[in-house]
């Protein structure tokens, strides 16, 4: 009896259910007891003498499909290509106005482009990649799949390492974490899956939040402070710390924000650790958490909350393009949550709406910011979304259970920086970015200097003249304005595009490079002293080249005078930092034209000075009497 082949136990019926490993332990296994679940093994079918017939037909259709790609020579791709692409060519042109007001299908070619094609490459119809080629494939692989989905004996093992529910997700968070692509597209040399990440003790993870709130939520103010802190402080003084996978991955995100606005100094001072390490620990527990809880399958408004602090900590954190290419995706979340199609979010109960809002014109700031910090288009534009801007209102003023609308306050509320570069990045990318202004039906196009000037007032209006000298966060917010009213005025005479929203303005090269230089001290100024120790962090993310390119270019041009000295000095303060904040670094493409710009215009200074001096040595010395 011993030497006979016992029937393989199945795992019970709860562990199936919950999608967990069974010990298979009778009478109830472990998981059941633990749990105090009524543990019930299946009991399994009789043998079908199915498995030959089922193995037989898949070798029949695999055969079938190695013959249907056998048809396809790569070597002759090449020419196939080149014939499609001639008869293309000439109306390509001519097709490309009625293509862009009528969208092409997405089925299959017309029969009149198929014949036409079968009469031009003739000769090779036989290797060419047709309809009728890609019918029989699909064909081929959906048999396929309908022979694969039939159950058998091994499905059971299969299901049993398979973490893909939700009620596995919580059970055992990290489980196959690995095999989510989420994990892999953050653009980090160093991630890894070897340790489990966890959370830091009690002590640590309470003011790691503190440090959150006091430098980072009043610049990202798409958070809920009161009720997310209730939530914390039961996660940290709870000896399970149970909490769902988005949960998890907005707290790890949090943690790297918390570490990365700190400077290096104070990391030390308030966290007891270097922030080289905890950032980088940090950082890959996030990437991690954020893979775990399959974020691009799976978003949710917490989970889009958590990749938008990532991202936007990043540009803090490192010099590399995966911030402006992970932008991208955090726009694609959120319009995956139709955050741009709200309106004014009557479909949803109060808070949510409210919040909703917050995170999405937050992502519009991300999106500008990351444009602007690369010299290249924004992905959004006004055309894009219809969503309401945030209320300006406190975070103790509304809460998950209000019913009734939302009102704003009429002083600066805690959220008044992120209205105020909600407005300005709008406004901003107007100008910045014509493709968008074109198309644009939300307000007036800006095509005058006084349209412009009416903008520029309203910002003013808005966060300048009602600063309020006791909130820190209004005043910070009334220095982002200024510098971007300067920074309009720039771009508007020296566009990023060669095509310009705005008839140029009159306005004397003196008065450019006054304006850039007025742009640099403001920033200068907001990286230290008063604003170092809380959002230092925002302002260094993303390094103004523009006027500091503005100012060199003319300043090859304007090489003496008092303007031009005080220029200088400007300049010779910033320039040895800023080329270690730009994008991708001093070796990085934005910057080698500002240092060839920079070397050039030391050069007309250098020439002028120069100049001078010979005047003044040819110039006839009166003899002593």
């Amino acid at each position: 009896m011993s030497d006979e082949k016992r029937p393989k136990v199945l795992s019970c019926v709860s562990c199936r259910q919950r999608k967990i490993k069974c010990d298979k332990v009778a009478p109830v296994c472990t998981q059941c007891l633990g749990a105090n679940t009524e543990c019930e093994y299946p009991s399994r079918k009789p043998t079908r003498r199915a498995h030959r017939p089922r193995q037989s037909e898949l070798l029949d259709r695999i055969s079938r499909l190695e013959k249907i790609v056998g048809k396809a020579n790569p070597a002759k791709l090449k020419e196939v290509n080149a014939a499609l692409a001639g008869h293309a060519a000439p109306t390509q042109s001519t097709s490309r106005k009625a293509t862009a007001d009528v969208p092409e299908p997405a089925t299959e070619p017309s029969p009149v482009l198929e014949r036409e094609i079968s009469t031009d490459i003739a000769d090779t119809a036989s290797r060419y990649l047709s309809v009728e080629f890609w019918g029989h494939l699909c064909e081929e692989v959906e048999g396929i799949k309908h022979a694969l989905d039939e159950p058998s004996e091994a499905d059971d093992d299969d299901d049993e390492g398979d973490d893909t529910s939700p009620e596995s997700r919580e059970t055992s968070y990290w489980d196959g974490a690995a095999n989510h692509p989420s994990g892999f597209l953050f653009g980090n040399p160093s991630y890894h899956e070897r340790d489990q990440p966890s959370h830091p003790p009690r002590d640590m993870l309470l003011r790691m939040w503190s440090i959150y709130l006091r430098n980072v939520d009043p610049l990202m103010k798409f958070l809920h402070r009161p009720s997310l802190t209730e939530e914390i402080q039961l996660f940290a003084n709870s000896s399970s710390r149970t909490i769902s996978p988005s949960k998890h991955a907005l707290l790890f995100c949090i943690y790297f924000a918390a570490v990365t606005s700190l400077s290096d100094e104070a990391c030390f001072v308030q966290l007891g650790q270097r922030k080289s390490e905890l950032a980088s620990k940090y950082r890959i527990h996030a990437e991690r958490a954020l893979a775990a809880a399959d974020y691009l399958a799976n978003p949710n408004l917490t989970l889009v909350q958590a990749v938008t602090i990532y991202v936007t900590m990043l540009r803090s954190y490192e010099l590399s393009r995966s911030v402006w290419v992970l932008t991208s995706m955090v726009v694609r979340l959120g319009q995956t949550l139709n955050l741009h199609r709200d309106g004014d979010g009557h479909n949803f109960p109060p808070f949510e709406a409210e919040m909703r809002r917050r995170l999405w014109y937050f992502i519009v700031v991300l999106d500008i910011r990351g444009a602007e910090d690369r010299g290249s288009d924004s992905i959004l534009n006004k055309n894009s979304y219809n969503t309401n801007l945030p209320t300006n209102l406190d975070d103790e003023l509304f809460g998950p259970n209000m019913t009734g609308p939302i009102a704003p306050q009429p002083s600066p509320a805690e959220n008044i920086f992120s209205i105020c570069t909600a407005r300005c990045s709008s406004t901003f990318g107007y100008i910045a970015h014509p493709q968008a202004a074109e198309v644009a039906a939300s307000e007036k196009p800006l095509h005058t200097e006084e349209e412009l000037i009416n903008h520029v007032r309203s910002l003013e209006d808005a966060f300048i003249h009602t600063a309020n000298p006791s909130n820190i966060v209004s005043v910070y917010a009334s220095e982002v304005a200024r510098i971007v009213i300067l920074k309009l005025w720039l771009i508007v005479q020296y566009p990023f595009s060669a095509k310009s929203t705005i008839i140029p303005l009159r306005a004397s090269r003196e008065t450019m490079l006054r304006t850039a230089i007025s742009v640099m001290e403001l920033v200068e100024a907001m990286t230290s002293g008063f604003w170092a120790d809380r959002f230092a962090w925002w302002t260094r993310g993303y390094m103004q080249w523009h006027p500091l390119a503005v100012a060199l270019a003319e300043l090859c041009i304007q090489t003496e005078g008092e303007l031009a000295d005080k220029a200088w000095t400007v300049i010779d303060r910033v320039f040895p930092t800023w080329k270690h904040s730009v994008a991708d670094s001093s070796k990085g493409s934005l910057w080698r034209p500002i240092r060839k710009l920079h070397r050039k215009a030391k050069e007309a200074r250098a020439g002028s000075m120069m100049k001078d001096l010979q005047i003044a040595d040819a110039q006839p010395r009166s003899r002593p009497i």
